[in-house]
């Protein structure tokens, strides 16, 4: 075992909603809802599932309609990009997530995390989807609100295998105020898991739930495994992935609703007691946790310095915008991870797909101009807004 390192829930004071985090060659990945924010579809590296920063935007913009452009009076808030998985199969990350404006289905690829990513479709709608890849070349699909259904893909992804398989596995009662969804499905030792969101019945509570089966064919069994709120207002700690990591050690990475803030991730550790995982330390989502630091951590001694997920920013980097830096300069790699994100640096989203025709910088001088075309009544439809995420449990900002 490594050098082991202390960290605390929650694990970013920050809204990354819907976490779902896979464990490849040595690293984490975690993806997380993004909505109207563009770039999107963040993605997230650690190397001990405690600290993390940015690796890459899967997409700069989705379908560029008049919507996600904020023309026409329209807007996508609270659509967009929602719940995203994250898979790595024989060499290749995949993305899935639904766009609830567009009410289509997106398939990203990629052979390494940093892209590019390729864009593609899936027919048909699956909410809050879980992919899953089987050891029999059988791709699976499990989606779905309070009926929760679990499709076989076709082998190059386009849509439902034809006379595959295709089941409801899971269904919540009429009582609950949130029926099951947030799907996330693993095959864990020959055996199939599914991992949901619902309600409590008597009040307003997230709460996650398990189901497994022996076959995707077969008899879908279990309930609720973890029921905590931290302390906090009843807010459960709910939705979201399991992950094998560091010395086989397995975690369960959920979500916490925290008011203004958003959703903030919460690591809950797992074990397993006769097939079935048992969430929690005594059923409770733990303040202090200790981890172990991957060896592929670049700092050989564990204290690595993780880029900043929030910053301050002068602008100043080091050459014009759409100037490429020279080939042998060592700036080139940096400078088209820039790009990929608008030219800026990943700490900046724009509210909706942005018109960089009214953004200009001079990097050298550390300056920037985001103007306008359009004179509007709300704040709801103004164009070009420059974000970044606030921080728990209060934060300010200025422009000087």
């Amino acid at each position: 075992m490594g050098k082991q390192i202390l960290g605390n829930n929650p694990i970013l004071k920050m809204d990354f909603p819907d976490p779902d985090v896979i464990y490849v060659d040595g690293v984490y990945y975690m993806i997380s809802t993004t909505m109207h924010f563009l770039p999107g579809g963040q993605i997230l590296r650690s190397y001990d599932l405690l600290h993390w920063e940015h690796a890459a935007y899967v997409f700069d913009h989705l379908d560029s309609t008049d919507a996600q452009c904020l023309a026409e009076d329209k807007y996508i808030y609270g659509k967009g990009m929602w719940a995203a998985s994250l898979r790595y199969h024989k060499g290749t990350f995949y993305v899935v997530f639904v766009c609830n404006d567009t009410q289509k289905t997106y398939l990203y690829r990629a052979e390494k995390i940093e892209g590019p990513w390729r864009k593609s479709e899936i027919e048909g709608f699956y909410h809050d989807c879980s992919l899953l890849f089987d050891d029999d070349d059988r791709i699976y699909i499990a989606y779905g609100n309070r009926q929760i259904y679990l499709t076989e893909l076709n082998g190059d992804l386009t849509g439902p295998k034809e006379g595959g398989l295709h089941r409801l596995i899971v269904q919540d009662s009429d009582e609950a105020r949130l029926g099951y969804e947030g799907s996330h499905l693993y095959k864990i030792n020959g055996r199939y898991y599914l991992f949901f969101i619902h309600s409590l019945k008597e009040r307003w509570r997230r709460v996650e739930a398990c189901f497994s089966s022996d076959s995707p064919e077969g008899e879908f069994t279990g309930g609720d495994i973890f029921d905590d709120d931290m302390g906090f207002r009843d807010s459960g700690v709910a939705q979201g992935g399991i992950v094998c990591g560091v010395d086989g050690i397995w975690n369960a990475i959920l979500f916490q609703d925290s008011g203004a803030v958003g959703r903030i991730p919460v690591v809950v550790p797992v074990t397993w007691e006769n097939g079935r995982p048992v969430f929690g330390i005594d059923g409770k989502a733990p303040r202090e946790l200790t981890l172990p630091v991957s060896e592929k951590c670049p700092a050989k001694n564990g204290e690595y310095e993780y880029s900043p997920l929030i910053d301050s920013d002068d602008f100043h980097y080091g050459f014009q915008w759409g100037e490429m830096p020279d080939e042998n300069s060592g700036g080139k790699e940096t400078y088209k991870r820039r790009y990929g994100t608008f030219g800026l640096r990943s700490i900046w989203q724009f509210n909706h797909e942005p018109d960089l025709d009214l953004v200009s910088r001079d990097e050298k001088e550390g300056k920037l101009w985001i103007t306008t075309d359009k004179i509007c009544t709300d704040l709801n439809h103004a164009g070009n807004t420059l974000t970044q995420r606030m921080i728990y449990p209060g934060c300010s900002a200025e422009i000087t």
